[in-house]
């Protein structure tokens, strides 16, 4: 059994008038994260960034990551919610304005695509088979 999202919840407004981007998962190897906080780390993306990360990063990897990424990348800021009961779940789809879901390995049926659509987030994914026939390229603009 599933909660309904709640279709009157207000986004946040964004930080400092940033794009706030969301992961929630796994914070493990598999799942992309270090690629997206080395790409933040670099000069490519121009305009500043925050990424809001929900996952537990109780483990070798995720501390390491936590260590080197504590509050930043780059210009680029960085927010380690750690898990997230399935109460403040909501509450995170509330604070981003897109979703990312960035695996590096074939996903079946990811949590997080379903989630994002039920709180009408657009969201970033890799061009990987299943996903990316549930998702139409190019729906929004987000600028």
């Amino acid at each position: 059994d599933y909660d309904k999202p709640n279709s009157n919840a207000n986004k946040s407004s964004n930080i400092k008038n940033k794009l706030v981007i969301g992961y929630i998962g796994r914070i493990s190897e598999d799942k992309g994260i270090k690629r997206i906080l080395e790409a933040l780390s670099s000069d490519i993306i121009l305009e500043p960034i925050h990424l809001l990360i929900a996952g537990d990063y109780n483990s070798d990897y995720g501390i390491s990551l936590y260590n080197k990424y504590n509050i930043n990348s780059g210009k680029h800021t960085i927010e380690w919610m750690g898990w997230l009961p399935h109460d403040s779940i909501e509450n995170f789809y509330n604070k981003i304005d897109l979703a990312l879901l960035i695996s590096e390995w074939i996903e079946n049926g990811p949590l997080t695509l379903y989630e994002s659509f039920a709180y009408n987030c657009p969201v970033i994914i890799n061009d990987t088979p299943n996903v990316k026939d549930y998702v139409i390229d190019n729906l929004m603009d987000l600028k």
